[in-house]
């Protein structure tokens, strides 16, 4: 598996880079993530949030 691909619009994407550079943007909020695109329109990414950082997601309470 290669670390860079082209998009549909011949734009190449350097895969490897730019996962790092976004992981070192996130400033550790994300543990990991991937870049996907190849012959595609535009390029996607997909992240997993760091355990220690998430918060459990709150309930709107309702009136009593």
């Amino acid at each position: 598996m290669a670390d860079d691909f082209n998009l549909m619009t011949g734009t190449w994407v350097q895969a490897g880079k730019l996962r790092l550079d976004m992981l070192e943007s996130f400033g550790g909020l994300v543990q990991d993530l991937v870049v996907c695109g190849h012959d595609r329109v535009e390029s996607a990414c997909w992240s997993s949030r760091v355990p220690r950082n998430c918060r459990p997601p709150t309930v709107p309470r309702t009136p009593s």
